[in-house]
């Protein structure tokens, strides 16, 4: 889906990745986590993509055993850390990164840092407090 790249697309982004998710089945603490990473993501692309050309999207496909969304931003992207550490006011800010890495299985950024890629497996998710549905 595409979403206008304002603060007030976050919340229906979200909804929509939470949705979907719940649909293949994630339940419990691994869905809550997978939530928070996903909006984290959200919220990086709505913050440093450009803007002015409007718009950032999110992909969100299940193979029967690994979820994995994408989100796309239109900025100049970045050079992704191997390890990311909070920002130094880390108080208030520069978590995202450091989350979505250590709440999913897999995280990796494409196209020079515009888009960043989350998979979480199914069976992780069942092993870890959620449950599947068939």
């Amino acid at each position: 889906m595409r979403y206008r790249a304002s603060p007030e697309s976050a919340g229906a982004a979200r909804r929509s990745v939470s949705t979907f998710a719940k649909a293949c089945g994630f339940r419990g603490e691994r869905l809550t986590d997978l939530e928070l990473a996903a909006g984290e993501a959200i919220a990086n692309a709505i913050e440093h993509g450009n803007r002015l050309r409007g718009f950032f999207e999110v992909r969100c496909r299940f193979d029967g055993a690994i979820l994995t969304i994408e989100v796309k931003d239109r900025g100049s992207g970045f050079d992704a850390p191997s390890e990311p550490t909070p920002g130094p006011d880390s108080n208030l800010r520069g978590w995202g990164l450091f989350l979505m890495k250590n709440l999913l299985d897999r995280v990796s950024y494409f196209e020079n840092g515009t888009g960043v890629r989350l998979e979480m497996s199914l069976p992780a998710a069942r092993e870890n407090g959620g449950e599947a549905t068939s």
